[in-house]
């Protein structure tokens, strides 16, 4: 059980194949996305999403992502 403070849930993806070969190629992250919630108000106090730019081999798709680092050092500050 949960009493107090605040929760994070966070929520990751990971390039790479799908299906049967799911697992077996892992990339880097690829999307990052939290909410924040403060248990004992029971509400959402801040969320939000991230499309990240893999670093090792970029794809077209994922270009107008932010490198990890620079998605880290915006959400440290924010919840310290």
């Amino acid at each position: 059980m949960i009493s107090g403070g605040w929760v994070c849930a966070l929520h990751v993806r990971t390039g790479g194949l799908a299906g049967a070969a799911l697992g077996s190629d892992e990339e880097e992250i690829v999307y990052l996305a939290y909410v924040l919630i403060d248990v004992q108000a029971n509400q959402i106090i801040g969320e939000r999403e991230y499309a990240v730019r893999p670093t090792r081999r970029p794809s077209e798709e994922l270009q107008t992502g932010q490198p990890l680092e620079n998605i880290i050092l915006q959400v440290t500050p924010l919840y310290k």
